[in-house]
């Protein structure tokens, strides 16, 4: 998760085809292992797209992971994609609620693929329990880019200590 928020700040400055390689490099600040930048890069991905407007980047990283992502990585993200029709809690226990990557990852998918709205999704997570904030901070970074900050409730924001509040 730190490496998603290393790299996040360079596709939100600068969006762009090679936004994603420098994410990929400022990932490799924190990401020690293969497995955590490569899930902070598939987050990121999704990111990058909702930024530049992508018709429908969820949907796209559905069809295109095949093509961006490890054998291990696109097999991580089918098990979200095949048990979308599953419950999250019973998901993310069956996967794991532990911080590290994938479980966070897959986690974080699974309910931005479920939600209908950021609220939702991340209401989606708090009953489960394991790593909300990691996966709370993936969804409301994907969820505003898509829809857009003004979908971030404004009673919400304002309950955050020091930090600024967009919309």
């Amino acid at each position: 998760m730190d490496a998603f928020c290393t790299a996040s700040p360079v596709l939100l400055i600068e969006s762009r085809k090679e936004s994603l390689e420098k994410s990929n490099q400022a990932l490799g600040l924190l990401a020690s292992s293969t497995t955590c930048s490569d899930h902070a890069l598939v987050t990121g991905t999704l990111l990058k797209w909702a930024i530049d407007r992508e018709s429908d980047p969820v949907k796209k990283l559905s069809t295109d992971y095949p093509k961006l992502f490890s054998q291990k990585v696109k097999k991580e993200i089918e098990l979200v994609v095949e048990h979308l029709d599953k419950d999250h809690t019973d998901f993310v226990e069956r996967i794991g609620k532990a911080c590290p990557f994938p479980e966070t990852s897959q986690g974080e998918l699974h309910a931005v693929l479920e939600g209908e709205s950021f609220i939702e999704s991340v209401r989606m997570i708090i009953p489960v329990g394991g790593c909300n904030c990691s996966r709370a901070i993936q969804i409301g970074a994907i969820c505003g880019a898509l829809s857009g900050v003004e979908t971030i409730p404004q009673n919400w924001a304002l309950e955050l200590k020091g930090c600024l509040v967009y919309g």
